[in-house]
């Protein structure tokens, strides 16, 4: 069996230009020119082959490493040794843990490596003869796997913006301030859309938040190219429609490369987060940003209610305290039962009230007689 020099990569191809790469794996020259004459004007949802050759173990587990997004490796199973491909489809799965590539066997001497056999031991995708495997037969083979890689990519991107979301979720819910929960849910939303190899995979940074005054759209925080300029430069004409658009709908929506999220807290507060970068997002991609999206109005809404509580328990409080200092009464001197009425006079709610009586011996209210 000859032993050959591999070919690492079609220099017919791109590099620049996305394609669907397929191992070679066979001792035999001819076998790789008949498949790749084959498959030379093969196109799968838009994208061409990449065929990579190699013609002994060896060779196929150093390309497997050096691209481990190749999608599919026809496997040659009787090469330097009867069971050296059977061996290869073994690495490729425990050593490399390459689970999504497909991994189609081909021989030659069904004999030596009988189908049931090798289909029951070894986590393979296909077995073929080559006296079967035809032209139509390889086309067929070829894209019914990549099709199957397709989707477990899918499925694997999936997870991982799901995972990213959670993780993400949690930072923004961490966030006590409202100038900090902006900054970190745009931050955050623009991570997403960066994540190398992620579903979102934009390479977009620009985005800010504004608030609503009056009839006037307030910049809170901004990313990119909108990052550092004035509110007069970050609204455009164009940025103003989109933002009225949000506002008169109260809703959210994509329009071309743009993505406007509107959020309307419980006391009437509105938030406004525009990013650029969404044009190649898919539909399910705009549905895990609109996932992300609600999580950020949830964190948006309980902000918005930890305010007003923290506003109206300073408020409580400090009235009190008048109260106490008109009346020339010490801290030390107060029951429970004098708290809690003077609560009632105050007009202070039992929420309130039972607040101020756990912390009543941390309030500091010295009395001084000027």
């Amino acid at each position: 069996m000859a032993m050959m020099k591999f070919v690492k990569k079609n220099t017919d191809i791109n590099p620049h230009i996305s394609t669907c790469k397929v191992l070679i794996v066979d001792d035999e020259k001819e076998v790789h020119v008949v498949t790749k004459t084959v498959l030379r004007q093969f196109v799968f949802e838009g994208k061409k082959l990449e065929l990579l050759s190699a013609f002994n173990s060896q060779e196929a587990l150093e390309l497997l490493k050096e691209h481990n997004d190749i999608q599919l490796v026809l496997l040659d199973v009787v090469m330097e040794t009867d069971d050296a491909g059977l061996i290869v489809a073994q690495k490729i799965r425990e050593e490399l843990k390459l689970k999504k590539v497909r991994i189609v066997l081909r021989t030659g001497q069904p004999g030596s490596a009988p189908e049931k056999d090798v289909i029951d031991n070894y986590d393979i995708n296909d077995y073929k003869e080559k006296t079967e495997l035809t032209a139509k037969k390889l086309y067929t083979t070829v894209i019914s796997s990549l099709r199957a890689y397709r989707d477990l990519e899918i499925i694997d991107k999936s997870k991982r913006s799901l995972e990213q979301i959670i993780e993400a979720s949690k930072t923004i819910f961490k966030l006590n301030s409202f100038y900090s929960f902006v900054e970190g849910a745009l931050n955050q939303i623009s991570f997403l859309l960066r994540i190398s190899g992620h579903i979102f995979e934009t390479k977009s940074n620009n985005g800010f938040c504004a608030t609503l005054s009056g009839d006037q759209f307030k910049l809170i925080a901004s990313i990119g190219t909108f990052e550092g300029k004035k509110d007069s430069k970050v609204f455009s004409s164009e940025t103003l429609a989109y933002l009225n658009r949000a506002y008169n709908s109260k809703k959210s929506f994509f329009d071309g490369d743009s993505y406007v999220a509107f959020f309307k807290a419980s006391n009437g507060k509105n938030l406004f987060l525009y990013i650029e970068g969404c044009a190649k997002l898919s539909q399910s991609d705009k549905g895990f940003l609109e996932v992300f999206s609600s999580n950020i109005s949830i964190a948006f809404n309980n902000i918005c209610i930890n305010q007003k509580m923290h506003k109206d328990e300073k408020e409580s409080v400090e009235e009190l305290g008048n109260i106490l200092i008109n009346r020339k009464i010490f801290q030390e001197s107060l029951s429970e039962e004098q708290i809690v009425k003077l609560c009632q006079e105050v007009g202070v709610n039992k929420k309130m009230s039972d607040f101020l009586v756990s912390q009543w011996s941390k309030i500091d209210l010295t009395y001084t007689d000027e």
